[in-house]
Order: C-alpha cells, then sequence, then structure tokens
C-alpha cells in the first residue's frame, strides 16, 4: 500500500463520516455476500455470530465491563469485514478494509462503547446481526441488503 494512503487512513476520522461510507458500501456488499459466499465462508459467519451473541449476553450479565466490550467491538469489526471479503469483489473489500480500519479508531471506539452500555442496544445489534446473516445463509441478496442498511441506520440511531 501507497505509504501516503496508509498515513490518510491511520489518521482519525470523524465518526459521521464512517457511518455515511458504511451506509453506502455495507447493504451493496452484504447483498453481493448472498450471492457469492461459499459455504465455507457461510459457516465462519455463523460462528462469528455465535461468537458476538455471547458477547453480548456477558456484556448484559457483567454489567458492561470495560473489557469485554474491547471484545465485542473487535469481532464485531472482524464480523463485517468477513461479509466483506464474502462478497468476492476486491475493489469493494480494499475500499471497505480501510473503513473498517477506522472502527479502530479512538473516537470511533468511544461512541460505540457508549451504544453498548446502553441496555438494550446490544442485543438489538446481536439480533440484527443474526438477521443479516439468515438473509446470506437463504442467499436472499435483497434481503441481506435490507438488513445491512436496517442495522447501520439503528447503529447511527442508537450511537448518535
Amino acid at each position: 500500500m501507497d505509504g501516503e494512503m496508509l498515513r490518510t487512513l491511520l489518521l482519525e476520522h470523524d465518526p459521521n463520516e464512517i457511518f455515511e461510507t458504511r451506509l453506502e458500501l455495507e447493504p451493496s456488499m452484504a447483498a453481493l455476500a448472498a450471492e457469492r459466499a461459499t459455504d465455507e465462508e457461510r459457516q465462519k459467519l455463523g460462528a462469528q455470530a455465535v461468537k458476538l451473541r455471547a458477547l453480548a449476553e456477558r456484556i448484559l450479565a457483567e454489567g458492561h465491563p470495560e473489557a469485554v466490550i474491547e471484545e465485542y467491538m473487535e469481532e464485531d469489526r472482524k464480523f463485517h469485514l468477513e461479509i466483506g471479503r464474502c462478497a468476492h469483489n476486491n475493489v469493494l473489500f480494499t475500499v471497505f478494509s480501510g473503513v473498517n480500519l477506522m472502527m479502530k479508531e479512538t473516537d470511533w471506539k468511544a461512541v460505540k462503547s457508549r451504544g453498548l452500555a446502553v441496555k438494550g442496544n446490544v442485543m438489538a445489534y446481536a439480533e440484527e446481526h443474526e438477521a443479516i446473516l439468515t438473509a446470506i445463509l437463504k442467499k436472499d441478496s435483497r434481503g441481506t441488503h435490507r438488513e445491512a442498511k436496517k442495522h447501520i441506520k439503528m447503529l447511527k440511531k442508537t450511537l448518535f
């Protein structure tokens, strides 16, 4: 990767810009994932959704412990990245990988942590992830697009 591009990716970015970009990219990538994911990739996504559900339950059971929230955010980032990989479009995946990397930034993580600390949000996010997964497993590209868009819009509503 070009050094200048890498430096740009490592700058702090406005969380609103990350949302705007995710809202445009992720539903389309998820729809492609529904059409193109291999059986192995579908299994991997399923395992990731199970891991996220378990972490969500731990957050609720343990009273929002910071370490579990941090782990949840990383696994959540991986879930969305894996959907991008399942789209089998290298250009979209490269662009989204940059956006996904921005989700490790301090400002983004602060916003997401606050959202995860609100009772009800974490399980709602788990249900939305599972709805996206279900649509991918059904190879329903339109349904996957709709569920991914709904999830990103809900994130924006609950985090800002």
